[in-house]
C-alpha cells in the first residue's frame, strides 16, 4: 500500500510539472505571436 500511495504521490507531481510546462510554453507561444502581430501591424 505504501509503494502504491508514494508511485501516486510522484504521479501527481510529475503530472503538475508536465502541466505546468506545457502552459508555461503555451504562454511563450502566445506572447511571441502577439509581438509578431504588432510588429506586423507597425510595419
Amino acid at each position: 500500500m505504501s509503494g502504491f500511495s508514494a508511485r501516486g504521490g510522484v504521479g501527481i507531481k510529475t503530472r503538475l510539472c508536465f502541466l505546468m510546462v506545457v502552459s508555461n510554453m503555451l504562454w511563450w507561444c502566445d506572447k511571441e505571436r502577439l509581438y509578431k502581430r504588432r510588429s506586423y501591424a507597425y510595419s
